[in-house]
């Protein structure tokens, strides 16, 4: 929630996905900032600097990790027939 949903948007979770996993592993390193280089089919390149968002991540993570709990209920309370 609260985040645009468009295809820069979309790259910047994914990215700050794979920076907060890189941060699990190791801690020490420092994240100051996401980039996409894109080269079109014309020879232009274009820079997007994207913003860390290490609190969306973890929070996307939780709302995963409930939805699986929820679903693993629902199948260990379903009714027998």
């Amino acid at each position: 929630n609260g985040l645009m949903d468009c295809n820069l948007v979309h790259y910047q979770i994914q990215l700050s996905t794979y920076a907060w996993m890189l941060k699990q592993k190791h801690p020490e390193f420092i994240i100051k900032g996401l980039e996409i280089i894109h080269f079109d089919h014309d020879g232009n390149v274009n820079r997007y600097d994207l913003e860390y968002i290490p609190e969306q991540v973890e929070n996307m993570i939780k709302f995963y990790k409930r939805e699986l709990e929820h679903q693993e209920f629902l199948r260990k309370n379903a009714p027998v027939r």
